[in-house]
């Protein structure tokens, strides 16, 4: 299994590397869903269960970070390194276990960074797909009972982290069986499948609430491909997916892509990919099948589904082996290539590195660590109430930034969540209850405004003149597509008719999210 081992010295500095690398990117806003995540960890138990069961997600990412949180704070560093130890333990056990290349590849990942920053499951799901490789070359090459009990064991909680999983089972059971391990491959899909048999229940509610009802406020929050769609884009699906896990998330940004838009990051970021794309073509037999079936199982079917490279994550060291492979078969190539390789992977950390949000897969970057400053400076100079008029994650993401600039949470006079966050619950069952916030008349919720700051206030919301998009219509029309981005549309002309607005800038958020001041007339 150990090829060109590094020596002692190497087997320490990757990590210290990856280590180094991670120090410089840690400190940036939350996303919504890292909000949500640290919102519903560190719930009871209980609420654990019961949220995720509404989510489309699984309870043991939450339950771990909840641990993490309690035991040794909720500081946004101390929350951040429980996603460093996953992406650690990872870059050091492919510098003990896989080949030199493949190390050096990880341990200066920006794909890899990505997942070790973000406070979500997916660098857990890396991980598991490591030591899924790993024992499963193994089990192949050696019949080992503990091997074998380690991989079924790897399964069972890889299942329990995030339904795609499943596919890394699959691809150890398919594997298996076609090397004449009927045994293990059967053992392989019915022990995990027996653990989890207790979650099933919740299965059938989260599918009927991912499909949404058939209503104009669905069509607008749950983007749906048609299947002939779905078999067209997949082909660009998984080349998006093998660029990210080349190049990393920061290089080019797809909402907004053009050949115009062309700079050095996305043009060094395609010549990472061709450069690591062929040499997992030369690589893919010598490899071996581990790696490649982890890879097409988790690749293929998943690009029918949803064109996200973090829910791929799963399958990142397979391609890395895959890929360090072909390179060390390049005869007198090899090093010249690995060192072309890994310098193009430290350099496409930068862009990473000097961002001020994680990218995410939001229309735009909102910072809310920069607007949760500002509302504090203008609540401390001028005390400002806040008003928060945002989706549930963004609000969120924003209170918990709040919060750690240390002013009175007692500041924050209004949002829409006030009795549904006191009970724990943070997400909402039907697209329809996700906006209704906004489903209301506009005029009588600024006078509710008014009412609870007692004169002039701060206002964080959407600006309806900065969305674009559809126009849910009815009484109080909304307007924009994706939660993040939409809009009141009637919430300035209810403001200016007894208000005097000022709008304070935010630097690193883009799109139509907003800070005002509101002044009565």
């Amino acid at each position: 299994m150990i090829r060109d081992r590094p020596g002692p010295a190497v087997l320490l500095l990757l990590p210290l590397a990856f280590a180094g690398l991670w120090a410089l990117s840690w400190n940036r806003s939350l996303t919504g869903d890292e909000a949500y995540s640290i919102a519903v960890s560190m719930s009871p138990p209980a609420a654990v269960y019961s949220n995720a069961a509404v989510d489309v997600h699984l309870p043991a990412h939450f339950l771990y970070l909840g641990a993490w949180g309690r035991l040794l704070g909720t500081g946004l560093l101390t929350l951040r390194t429980s996603s460093l130890l996953p992406a650690l333990v990872l870059c050091a056990m492919a510098a003990l276990t896989m080949r030199r290349s493949a190390a050096l590849l990880l341990c200066v990942s920006p794909f890899l960074l990505h997942l070790g920053v973000e406070l979500r499951m997916y660098g857990l799901m890396a991980l598991l797909g490591g030591v899924e490789l790993v024992l499963l070359e193994r089990v192949l090459e050696r019949r080992s009972p503990r091997d074998a009990i380690l991989l079924v064991a790897c399964l069972c909680v890889a299942v329990w982290v995030h339904y795609f999983a499943w596919l890394g089972v699959v691809a150890a059971a398919s594997l298996l069986f076609l090397r004449r391990r009927p045994g293990l491959a059967a053992l392989a899909v019915a022990i995990p499948l027996l653990l989890f048999l207790p979650w099933l229940p919740e299965v059938g509610g989260q599918a009927e609430r991912l499909a949404g009802a058939k209503d104009e406020v669905t069509s607008m929050l749950i983007s749906q491909r048609a299947p002939i769609m779905a078999l067209v884009e997949a082909p660009l699906s998984i080349a998006g997916t093998l660029f990210r896990f080349a190049s990393g998330t920061a290089s080019a940004d797809f909402d907004r892509f053009s050949p115009a838009s062309m700079g050095v990051w996305p043009v060094l970021g395609f010549a990472q990919l061709a450069l690591l794309g062929a040499a997992a073509v030369r690589g893919a037999r010598r490899a071996g099948p581990a790696a490649l079936f982890i890879l097409l199982w988790t690749l293929v079917p998943l690009s029918f589904i949803r064109p996200s490279a973090r829910h791929f994550a799963m399958a990142l060291p397979a391609f890395m082996s895959i890929a360090a492979a072909g390179l060390e078969s390049a005869g007198r190539l090899r090093k010249p290539a690995t060192a072309l390789a890994v310098g193009m992977s430290l350099a496409l950390c930068v862009p990473f590195a000097t961002r001020h949000t994680l990218p995410q897969r939001c229309t735009f970057d909102r910072d809310l660590q920069e607007a949760a400053s500002v509302a504090a400076a203008e609540n401390g100079g001028e005390d400002l109430p806040i008003v928060c008029y945002l989706d549930s994650y963004t609000t969120l993401a924003f209170l918990y930034h709040f919060d750690q600039t240390g002013t009175d949470p007692s500041a924050i006079v209004w949002h829409p969540y006030r009795e549904a966050f006191a009970a724990r619950r943070f997400i909402f069952d039907s697209p329809v209850a996700a906006i209704g916030y906004m489903m209301h008349d506009t005029d009588s919720l600024v006078a509710v405004w008014d009412s609870a700051a007692g004169g002039p206030y701060l206002l964080l919301a959407n600006d309806p003149r900065d969305t674009r998009g559809p126009v849910l219509t009815g009484a109080d029309s909304v307007i924009g597509s994706g939660s993040d981005v939409m809009a009141d549309r009637n919430l300035i002309t209810s403001l200016e008719v007894r208000s005097l607005l000022r709008e304070i800038p935010l630097e690193n958020s883009g799109g139509p999210f907003s800070i005002f001041v509101v002044r009565r007339k």
